[in-house]
């Protein structure tokens, strides 16, 4: 529903971040259109015969978008004033969105520049390849002798087919039309999609995908509307329930915020710093033991630095701080929970649970005192039962928010957002193959997983092939099981791994290096969507380990540190009375 706090909150984000929109009709024209009854009637007066009766009281008026239906007695006026309400005025459109900072570009499907459906809907997905949202006339086919919606239909499916191949795209397709059969559209674009193995779900007149790769894109189709700040309106409307919530409008808000701030970014990087940098990498050229790597090493330093300021920015950002401020996590409590179902929102805390409603939620998220917090989960329905003991209960175990009918995996998504540098998903398009460093996570045939433990001094230049530390980690596939850290398969599935950082989960690898690179490398070989690394094993044989991803570094920084402390463990023989002694506590 288009209404409450966070609604309206969410659509001034969206009209922050909007930068581009494009307009695609082949009555696309820059000027007027017939578009006022004066108009009309003067046209209306050289035919007698034109208008029948009701018409000709009508006040409607038109600002050059189209109107749904006209009825004319003379065929000629007709034929013409038709073509006219079908008209787009895309004068009036880019103004309209240029109010709001959106820049609205045109394309005109034009049959004598483009000779076939298949060359103007390739075209089309050019032009619109990184533009935020998409507005398609249905009825653009008249002069290419082709049924109605066949050039609409031919760049929806060619702009999701490259959309896919990019694993997604934040990306909005608005069909408008003067036709009546709106859910009769809707279901002929559905079924077109749904006959090339796209995973399409509609609701009224809207379509989605049950796929990851299209999560974030909607085909929305909806009548002609009488202005062109009404479609305007309905865009960004459109666009805000497609990126409403918490975590995306805080997205949203940064990266409107960076875009904003490019000519900062650009003045601390200005070219000024070119010399120096080149001097960072002669620096690192002299270097016989770093020479061969320099370019990767010089690589990784730019992008940290380019990072380390891009975050910078992002913590202090008043328009993220805005985004999750306390009152908007509550207003998102009344939006997810129209209904305000008492029953909404289950808490779980350790092995305790309760069904509360936004109110409960609400007094528990402005709670700031431990009395507070305990009358809170003591109120029927009883989130704890422990009675004196519930506080302590409640700050000792682990919490989960989970919402009706929704999904339980949440909490896993963002462990693996926290946990992952990349992965196989993330790299499937891209031509990298990965160096085997600390954090990598291997894989043999029998599913065993590994995370690798050799430091990244001694995992470059390597002058033969080597062997690598790894630590051993269960993959948990339990429910219930406890786990460490979460990554994802190239299939995006989740991976639930328990590392235990003990010596006796230490493994060694003899691995194959490049002896280009003087590294150890995965390859993605050709019809393979693996990432293969050859180990050496103790037969002389070779072993193939599969690369599947990699830890962020201060992740396997923190392994690597809870190893070397299991190392350096000092173990005594003592007195067990004194040992336990310790333990023992004194009323």
């Amino acid at each position: 529903m288009r209404t409450g706090l966070f609604f309206e909150t969410s659509q001034s984000i969206v009209k922050s971040f909007l930068s581009n929109v494009i307009a695609i009709d082949d009555k696309l024209f820059f000027g007027n259109a017939i578009s006022n009854k004066e108009e009309v009637a003067s046209a209306a007066n050289k035919d007698p015969f034109a208008f029948g009766e009701e018409e000709s009281g009508s006040s409607e008026e038109d600002s050059g978008l189209g109107v749904a239906n006209i009825s004319l007695a003379s065929s000629t006026i007709r034929d013409r004033l038709e073509k006219e309400v079908h008209n787009l005025d895309y004068q009036d459109l880019s103004l309209a969105f240029a109010e709001y900072g959106i820049n609205c570009s045109g394309f005109i499907p034009d049959v004598h520049r483009f000779k076939t459906i298949e060359d103007a809907a390739e075209n089309i997905t050019l032009s619109a390849k990184r533009v935020d949202a998409t507005i398609l006339d249905w009825r653009m086919d008249e002069n290419f002798g082709a049924e109605i919606g066949s050039l609409a239909k031919a760049s929806i499916l060619k702009i999701l087919q490259h959309d896919k191949s990019q694993h997604g795209r934040l990306r909005l397709i608005v069909i408008y039309t003067a036709e009546p059969n709106i859910a009769e559209i809707t279901g002929n674009i559905a079924q077109t999609l749904q006959s090339v193995d796209f995973s399409v779900l509609t609701n009224e007149n809207n379509i989605n995908f049950d796929n990851a790769d299209l999560e974030f894109c909607q085909i929305t189709v909806i009548e002609k509307k009488t202005t062109a700040k009404e479609l305007r309106e309905e865009v960004v409307s459109l666009f805000t329930e497609l990126t409403i919530g918490l975590l995306p409008n805080a997205t949203l808000s940064t990266l409107s915020e960076l875009r904003d701030k490019t000519h900062h970014i650009l003045h601390t990087f200005s070219r000024d710093l070119d010399p120096a940098y080149l001097s960072h990498v002669i620096g690192l050229l002299s270097s016989p033991k770093v020479r061969e790597n320099a370019e990767e090493v010089a690589l990784d330093y730019a992008a940290e630095l380019i990072a380390e300021e891009l975050k910078s920015m992002i913590q202090i950002s008043h328009p993220l701080k805005l985004s999750l401020e306390k009152n908007r996590i509550i207003d998102w409590l009344s939006h997810i929970n129209m209904e305000n179902d008492d029953d909404f929102f289950e808490i779980v805390v350790g092995d305790e649970s309760g069904k509360v409603g936004s109110c409960r939620m609400k007094e528990l998220i402005e709670a700031t005192e431990n009395e507070q917090i305990d009358a809170i989960l003591q109120s029927e329905p009883k989130i704890i039962s422990k009675g004196q003991d519930s506080l302590s209960f409640f700050e000792r175990n682990r919490i989960q928010v989970n919402l009706k009918n929704g999904t339980i995996d949440s909490h896993e998504k963002l462990s693996i957002i926290e946990c992952k540098r990349r992965d196989g998903l993330s790299l499937t398009n891209l031509a990298y193959a990965p160096n085997i460093k600390l954090g990598s996570i291997i894989k043999d045939k029998k599913g065993k997983y590994y995370i690798c433990l050799q430091p990244l001094c001694d995992s470059v230049r390597l002058s033969s092939d080597a062997s690598f530390l790894f630590l051993a980690v269960k993959e948990v596939k339990e429910p219930t099981g406890k786990f460490t850290h979460v990554i994802q398969s190239k299939t995006g599935e989740n991976i639930r791994l328990m590392a235990r950082c003990s010596t006796q989960c230490i493994r060694k690898f003899d691995l194959k290096r490049n002896t280009t690179t003087r590294t150890v490398k995965a390859s993605n070989q050709a019809g393979s969507n693996e990432y293969i690394i050859q180990c050496k094993k103790e037969s002389g044989g070779i072993e193939e380990l599969f690369w599947v991803g990699e830890l962020k570094n201060n992740v396997a920084q923190a392994i690597s540190n809870q190893v070397a402390a299991s190392i350096s463990r000092i173990g005594l023989d003592t007195n067990e009375w004194l040992r336990l002694s310790s333990s023992i506590s004194i009323a």
